[in-house]
């Protein structure tokens, strides 16, 4: 594990709350290779894309709304 895995004394916890929170998560993202960032981005948009369709399954009935 290098340094870098550690989390520090801010981003140990929610202890300073959720701004400072959400701060260190962008700090952490912004960090990794582009490449990474961008598997990450089309690994999600496949995620919500297989969770729109069972959020609704196209049927005969809703064609006609």
């Amino acid at each position: 594990m290098s340094p870098r895995d550690v989390p520090g004394p801010d981003e140990a916890g929610w202890d300073r709350g959720f701004e400072a929170h959400a701060d260190a998560q962008r700090r952490r993202i912004a960090s990794l290779p582009l490449w990474v960032r961008i598997e990450w981005l089309e690994e999600t948009q496949r995620l919500l894309s297989g969770l729109r369709r069972i959020d609704r399954p196209e049927s005969p009935d809703d064609s006609s709304s």
